[in-house]
């Protein structure tokens, strides 16, 4: 075998071995989390229509309160809530089970 053909054999089973392997290397995506007060068709077509998925991993909550630590989220999405509820919650009042 010449010295090319022994390249390009060599070449041909490296590449194999890569694409065999695969990327091992998952990249973690940020988190968000998206309260909505009722999950409808609207809420559904949102999340089909949206490429938020794409940069971020999703967490969707009809509860106004949710059990989790809210510091695991980047960010927070409010989604269909009332215009008074969110009135309410921009200005810091507590009257409302979101804010």
């Amino acid at each position: 075998m010449d010295f090319s053909n022994l390249v390009d054999e060599i070449t041909r089973r490296v590449l194999s071995r890569i694409q065999t392997a695969g990327d091992t290397s998952v990249a973690v995506k940020p988190k968000l989390l998206i309260l909505t007060a009722a999950q409808n068709a609207r809420f559904d077509h949102f999340l089909a229509t949206t490429h938020l998925g794409d940069c971020y991993e999703l967490s969707c909550s009809s509860d106004p309160c949710p059990d989790e630590n809210l510091d695991i989220y980047e960010a927070l999405v409010l989604f269909d809530l009332r215009i008074e509820e969110l009135g309410r919650i921009s200005a810091g009042v507590c009257g409302s089970p979101y804010s």
